[in-house]
């Protein structure tokens, strides 16, 4: 399954990053996005649980794609 955006992207330094709870991009510290670094935690707990994957790339030409594997049954 994926799931893509065309949004500013995200960096390289920070994909490795953004599925750890509470973690916010520096360009996303502002106060006029909202959130709490959260939301990518829970989709990382979610498909763990469910026995499968999720990574981020890149979506060309802007913007971000994540994709999560299932596990053959």
């Amino acid at each position: 399954m994926t799931v893509a955006d065309h949004g500013i992207g995200i960096s390289d330094a920070d994909k490795a990053k953004i599925f750890d709870r509470f973690y916010r991009a520096d360009q996303s510290r502002s106060k006029q996005v909202a959130g709490y670094g959260i939301g990518l935690a829970i989709v990382r707990q979610l498909v763990e649980l469910n026995d499968a994957t999720v990574d981020v790339k890149d979506n060309q030409p802007a913007g971000s794609c994540f994709v999560i594997r299932f596990k053959s049954v």
